[in-house]
């Protein structure tokens, strides 16, 4: 968390070192202003962080290719991200930006990638990051003949913009995105959740994991304790992760499965390790990809806030997602088969766009107050029916 805060810090400086030389570059008339009569061919996207709020755009970007047709679709993003927007019907490319702690890495690719765009004379940039400086900054630098994004609040950049919307944190954020699209010209009347692309080999390959672990044909509950590396705050206790497979197990006889990164191995042995049933350990064994396939196959996915839990909502299958520092009326599930679980505190939410989405909160109460007899009853028998 210390790392991605000092790295927002960086991006703010270096924009402000930027800032009002660039404002003058675009007073005196260098860059052509916004025509609403320019043709548009090749159009650009970011969106950088992170895999939920990826998910949460391939409707839109659907949208955008059905108005758009005739036109070459990019979308920039981290390569954290590698593996979900892959196959996409709609997208004429994507290029991943490396997330580094070496600024160095960091400034040779941010030169790669503007040279590259720069070369496909971009007609229109849409760039859905909500509170990222350094990616309006950017933007300008496309040389991009239109530039829309999300206006942040007591920001000089926002002019470089050829337009901006204005990013309500008290709305969902998937209307946020249609509200920047629309100034685009596309009309989006109902937002529908769009799941990534999973192509032949992989659901041969996800069905082998199935049969070699003995679950095709079970109902699967799979569960996601960790959350990333971004923020661990986000995390509910992984021991009541344990209790809650144990009594799941009891209650509705289901098989338990714990998904993860490589990186939270750790954390899942130890939670599968205080259970007394046992469960299946698929953490770091699948990517986006897989991951997608796998859950497209369970039953229940019950998981902290966090991308994978956004990738089983646009899946449509039955979610709990527990939720702490981000309010889920923001981030939270569409569909009514989902439930959420969320203790609105004086603090709450304490990851915001208002604040970068940084907090260094070291003792999430709003986390501590949800229970596991809570979460059990809510997962009930009638939830459990189909």
């Amino acid at each position: 968390m210390q790392t991605l805060y000092l790295l927002k810090c960086a991006g703010n400086i270096i924009g402000d070192a930027f800032s009002y030389a660039m404002r003058l570059h675009q007073a005196i008339g260098r860059m052509r202003g916004e025509d609403d009569d320019l043709p548009v061919k090749n159009i650009l996207l970011i969106k950088f962080w992170g895999i939920g709020n990826l998910v949460l755009l391939f409707p839109v970007i659907k949208r955008i290719k059905e108005h758009y047709s005739g036109c070459k679709i990019y979308l920039l993003t981290l390569d954290s991200n590698r593996g979900l927007p892959e196959g996409s019907p709609y997208l004429s490319g994507i290029m991943y930006f490396k997330f580094s702690k070496n600024i160095l890495v960091i400034a040779a690719d941010f030169i790669k990638h503007l040279a590259r765009i720069r070369r496909s004379k971009i007609d229109l940039l849409l760039n859905f990051e909500q509170c990222n400086r350094l990616s309006i900054i950017f933007s300008y630098l496309t040389l991009a003949k239109k530039r829309l994004g999300f206006e942040i609040s007591k920001c000089a950049y926002n002019c470089l913009y050829t337009k901006t919307v204005k990013n309500d944190p008290g709305l969902h954020v998937s209307l946020n995105f249609m509200n920047l699209v629309r100034e685009a010209r596309v009309k989006i009347e109902k937002y529908g959740y769009s799941p990534p692309f999973v192509n032949a080999a992989v659901k041969e390959r996800v069905k082998e994991v199935r049969l070699q672990l003995g679950l095709e044909g079970k109902r699967i509950a799979a569960l996601h304790a960790g959350s990333g590396e971004n923020f661990k705050g986000k995390r509910w206790d992984h021991i009541n992760f344990s209790r809650l497979a144990d009594r799941l197990i009891e209650r509705h006889k289901v098989s338990v499965v714990f998904t993860g990164t490589k990186k939270e191995c750790p954390l899942i042995k130890d939670a599968i390790a205080k259970m007394k049933h046992g469960a299946v350990n698929l953490c770091g064994r699948l990517d986006l990809q897989e991951l997608t396939e796998f859950l497209g196959n369970c039953y229940v996915f019950i998981s902290n806030d966090t991308g994978p839990l956004h990738i089983a909502i646009s899946l449509g299958i039955n979610t709990a997602g527990i939720y702490g520092p981000m309010n889920p009326a923001q981030y939270g599930s569409l569909n009514k088969n989902s439930l959420s679980f969320y203790k609105p505190l004086k603090c709450s939410p304490c990851l915001t766009d208002l604040n970068g989405k940084t907090s260094f909160c070291a003792r999430p109460k709003c986390l501590e107050g949800i229970t596991v007899d809570e979460v059990l009853q809510g997962i009930s028998d009638e939830f459990f029916k189909n």
